[in-house]
């Protein structure tokens, strides 16, 4: 695609970008801040403000940004006094709402900003309030107005979250097809991998108390007996130490299905990868797994951003791969129906999965005009 303007043009309706806010992310802005430590002070305030905050804001009256990112940003790209000077400039050009007001009270106590730029912010979060209804009468006549601590976790919003997940999972590859496994044939199966038996992992972050969860081995265990082994004390998988139970377990059961990937320790708020290999030794381990496998090996990887498996997309010894992202509560339940074909797999990446190339180019340098990275 083209220039921010272009790209949102072409892939959200009209209406909806004319009518809509902007949330600003909280990843880097191809190595804003890693450049700003590097170059030194800049003073071109109007600039950073265009490359950290969204593109939809010049397009609506409203923008939101979360937690004081944006200034925390601006005063790290352009190295000012203070950073009560950089959430003066983030406000100014129109970013009116900040889920963690404090800087905001600082600026104005500091003189920074006049009454009246707090006013139009004001203004502008009120209106866009007044548009989606939340003035409008009495609020238990809403439409969700009468829920309760009784509705959380009711049937339907379990039920919800499995298919959600369901829905959610990718198949990547499928060569045969060795899918879906069969609960006569496939018995036991090895199931081998760091996030084999995870719950916290598979909600990410930004969620609430979960109501329970279905660990991808009790998912496969409502199907077949499971052969549990986790190859690596967790996704770093610094050592080989439990290499030898995984193998072992692979080359007696009649199906493999590794569960790898990443979590919150590796891909977070203010933690982002600068690489898109997976963590470690897993890959090696995921090869030798493979080689050794008896039956089918089936990689599942759950992450949040993209990772280079092409190794494992070229390896004729794993016959399928199947993205979850992080599924949420349900997520080994779901899995595991789309490993034995109790539902079908029909989600799609919400990204393009790049091959690691940041040998040649620094993951910091996203410029597409200047690099056309391997598509994996």
């Amino acid at each position: 695609m083209g220039n921010s303007e272009s790209y949102f043009a072409d892939l959200f309706p009209k209406r909806g970008i004319e009518r809509g806010s902007g949330v600003d992310d909280l990843r880097e802005t191809d190595g804003a801040g890693e450049r700003a430590a590097e170059s030194g002070p800049r003073t071109d305030v109007g600039d950073a403000v265009e490359r950290l905050r969204p593109p939809l804001v010049a397009l609506d009256p409203e923008a939101r940004h979360g937690g004081g990112i944006v200034p925390q940003k601006l005063h790290l790209l352009l190295q000012r006094q203070s950073i009560e000077e950089a959430a003066a400039d983030a406000i100014k050009p129109g970013l009116d709402l900040d889920c963690g007001p404090f800087l905001g009270v600082h600026t104005v106590k500091k003189g920074l900003l006049k009454d009246a730029e707090v006013d139009l912010a004001l203004f502008n979060t009120i209106t866009l309030q007044m548009r989606l209804g939340m003035f409008d009468g009495e609020p238990s006549s809403h439409p969700y107005g009468n829920l309760g601590p009784n509705d959380v976790c009711s049937p339907p919003h379990q039920e919800l979250a499995l298919e959600a997940a369901r829905q959610g999972i990718v198949l990547l590859k499928n060569q045969g097809p060795v899918l879906p496994l069969s609960t006569r044939k496939h018995q036991p199966i090895a199931l081998i991998g760091p996030n084999s038996y995870v719950t916290l992992t598979m909600i990410g972050n930004y969620a609430g108390v979960a109501c329970g969860y279905t660990t991808p081995l009790q998912g496969i265990r409502k199907y077949a007996r499971a052969i549990h082994q986790p190859g690596c004390a967790n996704v770093a998988c610094v050592s080989d130490a439990l290499f030898g139970g995984a193998i072992e377990a692979a080359r007696t059961a009649d199906a493999t299905v590794m569960v790898m990937g990443l979590d919150q320790s590796v891909e977070a708020e203010f933690k982002d990868r600068t690489g898109l290999l997976l963590p470690g030794r897993q890959r090696e381990l995921i090869s030798k797994v493979a080689a050794a496998s008896k039956g089918p090996t089936i990689l599942v990887l759950m992450t949040g951003g993209a990772v280079d498996v092409s190794f494992a997309k070229h390896d004729p010894k794993i016959g399928a791969i199947v993205g979850a992202g992080y599924p949420g509560q349900a997520g080994g339940a779901a899995t595991a129906d789309i490993l034995f074909g109790a539902h079908n797999p029909g989600g799609k990446l919400p990204m393009t999965w790049y091959y690691a190339i940041q040998h040649d180019k620094p993951m910091g340098q996203g410029d597409p005009c200047q690099v056309q990275p391997a598509v994996a």
